[in-house]
């Protein structure tokens, strides 16, 4: 089993969530309480945001299937909803 302490793989998934996640690009808002993310109402704006949100889902996939922790904060139903437990 590979070690997910560190390195460039660990730190670009990082990087390119915090990047993607971070509510001033337009994907994602904070919820009402100002700490968890969603996704954003108004990213339909974005051309091609559908790839952005794809690109983000494949990212949080690999991160949760390594065990490597990121600082996104999604809210409850959205991680939920990446976990499959509601449709």
């Amino acid at each position: 089993k590979y070690s997910h302490n560190g390195g460039l793989t660990t730190e670009w998934a990082s990087q390119v969530l915090n990047i993607l996640c971070d509510p001033s690009y337009g994907l994602f808002h904070h919820s009402s309480n100002n700490i968890s993310l969603q996704p954003s109402p108004t990213s339909a704006i974005i051309p091609s945001n559908h790839k952005y949100y794809r690109l983000v889902g494949r990212i949080v996939g690999y991160v949760i299937a390594n065990g490597i922790s990121v600082s996104v904060n999604f809210t409850k139903p959205m991680i939920k909803q990446l976990l499959g437990k509601i449709s």
